[in-house]
């Protein structure tokens, strides 16, 4: 009779990890309206155009189009049918006559500063300081690899 012995080694590894997790800020908290707002004013300022005033119904708007675009994957002024930001402020009960829209795609680390230097001498900017804007609505969503911005512009 043979005697068989049956040895279980059972090996016990703790490895404790240590790491720094970089937690990149939401867009939300990132491209905030009111640093938006202060940055636009600071330009209007400049061009010695009274500041603009945001919008909370503007804002709906501005933040229901950028969660659009959001979704779509891809930056667009109209929708499928051709309709702009005149057509979904009157669907919103909002009668302007007067209307300019921005959109901007941002990479998360980008400071806003840059995106304003982006629309130097251009279309943006002039919406931007345009003295028949006074109210502006704005909104963010997650987009890509980073955010995307729309904001409104009306009398």
């Amino acid at each position: 009779m043979k005697n068989v012995i049956t040895l279980t080694f059972v090996t016990l590894i703790v490895v404790n990890c240590s790491s720094v997790v970089n937690v990149l800020p939401n867009c939300e908290s990132r491209f905030s309206a009111s640093k938006f707002l202060q940055e636009a004013n600071e330009l209007r300022i400049q061009s010695e155009v009274e500041p603009l005033i945001l919008d909370s119904n503007l804002s709906i708007v501005s933040q229901k189009w950028a969660e659009y675009n959001s979704n779509k994957g891809e930056i667009v002024h109209y929708d499928e049918q051709g309709k702009g930001p005149l057509n979904r402020l009157k669907n919103a009960g909002i009668n302007k006559k007067l209307v300019a829209q921005n959109i901007a795609n941002v990479p998360l680390l980008t400071p806003l500063s840059m995106v304003f230097d982006s629309w130097k001498s251009k279309k943006e900017e002039e919406n931007l300081v345009n003295p028949f804007y006074r109210e502006i609505g704005y909104g963010v969503a997650s987009f890509k690899n980073g955010c995307v911005l729309v904001i409104l512009l009306s009398e």
